[in-house]
């Protein structure tokens, strides 16, 4: 069964083209991203890479901490404030039946195509990392967090159950 989009696909573009509009992507992060890809999967099991990836994630979610958040609204914005000050894309969060679906959209990408798939899951390794140390420290009771769809871009994870 296939899941129903989070956000239409033309709001996705939208939100990743006035992202980009306004950032430049510094080549520099093209060449690293894509070396450290291809040598952390050259030199360790696909489990050992995402398992280093998600902690590296939780070491920027402790280190980049957000404001505690009344509403969704609110927490979307901290959380956009961080990826801005980073160059790290935007993030949408959407209730939904088990959770808070989250939409990261136009994440550093160590390659220019979609054929190459060692960094999009590392991205999003990084960013599972991060957003289960941001979402714990809101208190949130749910139980964990996880990518839901094998897109490349957006990417798209489940707070919830």
């Amino acid at each position: 069964m296939s899941r129903p989009p989070i956000l239409a696909s033309d709001e996705i573009q939208r939100l990743d083209q006035a992202y980009l509009a306004a950032r430049r992507c510094e080549p520099q992060w093209r060449d690293f991203l894509g070396a450290l890809a291809v040598e952390l999967h050259a030199n360790a099991e696909p489990d050992e890479v995402l398992a280093f990836l998600r902690a590296v994630g939780r070491r920027i979610g402790e280190k980049r901490q957000l404001v505690p958040s009344e509403t969704l609204q609110e927490l979307e914005a901290a959380i956009n404030k961080v990826w801005s000050d980073m160059d790290w894309g935007w993030a949408r969060l959407v209730a939904v039946e088990t959770g808070i679906a989250i939409v990261h959209g136009a994440y550093p990408n160590a390659f220019e195509d979609d054929e190459h798939a060692l960094w999009p899951p590392g991205a999003a390794a990084v960013l599972e990392g991060v957003y289960s140390v941001w979402f714990k420290a809101q208190g949130s009771p749910l139980p964990n967090l996880r990518r839901i769809t094998q897109s490349i871009s957006p990417l798209v994870f489940l707070h919830g159950r």
